[in-house]
């Protein structure tokens, strides 16, 4: 007699095999990158870890440094565990510049949310960025002990490259000029036609 070959069987021990690296160790809600205080413009990628044995479900979200409301805004959701990869894709260039959370919430099958936050996240995608600049040390006279000093330097501004879509006001004043002598033209033929069709 042939042994009988079930394929539903032959499917569970696929998915476990492939669920199996996500159910081993603790449930985690993680953001590696970006990380707080950086400077961030346009798609930004967003990484981290999403998983665990009780994992069911992840939402990564952000919301306005200001805002006491609790308001989100989704940026995904998503249904499979993330081990140290890819949690989504953040578009920041409709964004107001300013301080923004990045906030990841997994869902365990209890209903338990674990939730992970990033503060401080500065969008620069209309003013400059600014950046750092260290400040020069001083060398200790021989046989003196270097001091360490707490001052710290002022930030320098970096400028953005030019906006391509950026109009130059002299195309805005000759846009002006010809709306406003073909509208009185466009007016006075459309009231021409009338008053021939009328006769």
């Amino acid at each position: 007699m042939r042994p009988v070959f079930d394929w539903r069987v032959i499917l569970h021990l696929i998915v476990l095999a492939l669920a199996a690296p996500w159910q081993q160790g603790e449930n985690s809600a993680r953001i590696l990158t970006p990380v707080s205080g950086e400077a961030l413009q346009g798609l930004v990628a967003v990484e981290g870890d999403a998983l665990g044995p009780d994992f069911s479900n992840y939402t990564l979200a952000f919301s306005n440094a200001d805002d006491l409301t609790g308001t989100r805004f989704i940026i995904q959701n998503a249904t499979r565990p993330v081990e140290k990869g890819l949690l989504g894709e953040w578009d920041t260039s409709s964004l107001s510049d300013g301080q923004y959370t990045l906030i990841l919430a997994v869902e365990l099958t209890s209903g338990e949310v674990l939730e992970s936050r990033v503060d401080g996240l500065r969008v620069r995608n209309y003013t400059p960025v600014e950046t750092n600049t260290p400040a020069p040390t001083e060398t200790p006279a021989p046989g003196q002990a270097p001091t360490a000093t707490s001052t710290l330097p002022p930030p320098t501004v970096t400028a953005l490259p030019p906006n391509p879509a950026e109009l130059p006001s002299q195309a805005i004043r000759d846009s002006v000029l010809v709306g406003a002598i073909a509208c009185p033209l466009l007016l006075a033929a459309l009231a021409l036609y009338r008053y021939r069709r009328e006769k």
